[in-house]
């Protein structure tokens, strides 16, 4: 109780300790959104799986990776938000935006979001 009385008699520290604490939670969240896009990006999470799993598809029927996503029958990756790459003849990248400059990242060759 000693606490909430001191904030409650000086209203300085009270804004400080509001400004501090979303200061914290704003930083948080920042940091948050780039490590864990599912929790944040769950759509676009939803169309790179859909995506992943076409490109693997299309892997295993073909016996290769496909040159772009037209190929696996994803005509517009840019209205999808969801982007691919063939990085080598085993390897690929699927990625789309999280926050302004940020992106996740899934590499093929280590079956990891980054």
């Amino acid at each position: 109780m000693k606490f909430n009385s001191i904030l409650r008699n000086h209203p300085f520290l009270t804004g400080a300790v509001a400004a501090f604490l979303c200061l914290v939670l704003w930083v948080a969240y920042a940091i948050a959104a780039t490590r864990w896009p599912w929790v944040f990006d769950r759509e676009e999470v939803r169309q790179a799986n859909k995506v992943i799993a076409a490109v693997n598809s299309y892997q295993v029927h073909h016996g290769r990776l496909p040159e772009s996503l037209s190929e696996v029958g994803i005509q517009d990756s840019d209205t999808l938000g969801v982007y691919y790459s063939k990085e080598s003849d085993g390897t690929y990248i699927v990625w789309f935006g999280t926050v302004l400059g940020e992106s996740a990242t899934y590499e093929s060759s280590t079956k990891n979001w980054h």
